[in-house]
């Protein structure tokens, strides 16, 4: 298997860029903040499957934007085909480091998929954008 990582040109990915990943099915690309005022804001997006073969890449991904000082991770999730378990716990524990530093991760563009797992495990709330809110209004 190859590396997933592949961010759309128009994208700035100084962040977490060296995070590596071995599998086909999830591809992420992260987009730096362009403004300085916000610069512990990051974008996440991310298309594919996150389940037990590539939950680790989300995780790694999420862990370096962390540790290089993000305090908001929005992670859109537009383009996941499907969620799984092992993707529902990278998203919580990313959740839960960031909310230990007064920090939060939102999912925004929710595929079906997403929308489905969060909504049965009861987290479908935590995790919702004020831009998903006007989507569904």
């Amino acid at each position: 298997m190859t590396a997933a990582i592949t961010p759309p040109q128009s994208e700035s990915t100084d962040a977490g860029a060296g995070i590596s990943g071995s599998t086909d099915d999830l591809h992420l690309a992260t987009i730096a903040p362009s403004d300085p005022a916000e610069s512990h804001v990051f974008h996440v997006v991310a298309r594919g499957e996150i389940d037990l073969a590539s939950a680790h890449v989300l995780t790694a991904r999420l862990d370096q934007l962390i540790d290089d000082g993000a305090t908001v991770i929005v992670l859109n999730a537009s383009g996941v085909s499907f969620l799984d378990s092992t993707g529902l716990r990278a998203i919580i524990g990313a959740s839960n480091r960031l909310s230990d530093i007064g920090g939060q991760l939102l999912i925004e563009g929710m595929s079906g998929a997403v929308r489905a797992v969060l909504e049965i495990s009861g987290l479908l709330e935590r995790y919702r954008t004020a831009a998903a809110d006007a989507a569904d209004a």
